[in-house]
């Protein structure tokens, strides 16, 4: 299989940073309770991806223009994440600490875990407005009526390509305001300098609730091996060094099907 062909919900960039020095990991099977491939040594690009996950058909023609969106986004968080590993003293501007908590609920709409939450939205959508979309007439350049809009939807929520385009869209129709809010959501970065294995699993985010909407509910997302990103609703908060132990637990417990580890 090509690398062309493998569509990471967890971005190549990210999950290499959970890699022992040579560069790979070890992939333990949850549901089996094994490690995969009898503790075989992985590459992250071999990893987390879906096969031809991201790609769509216009007529017969095949394109790319999802996973192209992804990336675009990928490599913008890259580089705010290097900015936070490569120096002591690093500051993050407003826009840059708002680009974090979208990546989340990006990876959030992405990953595997979560497709029946998106085949939900589109089974409860009642118009073409649910996806920011309007129909117009060509000829009259005034909005369709509605019948012609509802069979236009009906088709729409029985396309699969379809269904790959709502996971890019997702995001933004369930988190509209971030990019304008004036004052921006509590969130910190904490560091946690000692040494544990490194471990990522396929479903990376912890929330705290989990039923509350997604810009609202606090979170734990591990942005590095050693650094937590967390959004809170206290303006501060204290986080003790035991804390990063318990989240490696949580996220062994809610892996859906794998985890990467280095020991």
């Amino acid at each position: 299989m090509s690398a062309a062909k493998r569509h990471h919900f967890l971005p190549v960039f990210f999950i290499k940073q959970f890699t022992l020095p040579e560069g790979n990991f070890y992939v333990f099977d949850v549901k089996k309770r094994l490690f995969k491939n009898h503790g075989k040594l992985f590459f992250p690009a071999t990893q987390f991806y879906e096969h031809h996950g991201n790609t769509v058909f216009f007529g017969t023609e095949p394109s790319q223009f999802i996973e192209d969106s992804f990336s675009n986004y990928d490599s913008k968080v890259a580089e705010i994440i290097k900015k936070v590993t490569r120096s002591s003293n690093w500051q993050l501007q407003s826009d840059e600490w708002t680009m974090l908590q979208y990546f989340v609920n990006i990876v959030h709409w992405r990953i595997p875990s979560n497709k029946l939450k998106v085949l939900g939205y589109i089974d409860e959508s009642v118009s073409l407005s649910d996806f920011r979309l309007k129909l117009f007439d060509s000829r009259t350049k005034g909005e369709v009526e509605i019948d012609q809009e509802l069979e236009l939807l009906k088709k729409m929520k029985a396309d699969p390509d379809f269904h790959k385009y709502v996971k890019l869209i997702l995001p933004a129709i369930t988190y509209p305001e971030i990019f304008t809010k004036e004052v921006q959501d509590n969130a910190t970065i904490q560091d946690f300098p000692f040494q544990l294995p490194k471990l990522i699993s396929d479903n990376p985010i912890i929330y705290r609730k989990g039923t509350e909407s997604l810009h609202t509910d606090e979170f734990i997302f591990p942005l590095t091996p050693t650094k937590l990103l967390i959004r809170h609703k206290a303006k501060k908060i204290r986080v003790w060094s035991w804390v990063k132990i318990l989240v490696d637990m949580l996220t062994l417990v809610q892996a859906d099907c794998y985890v990467a580890v280095t020991d």
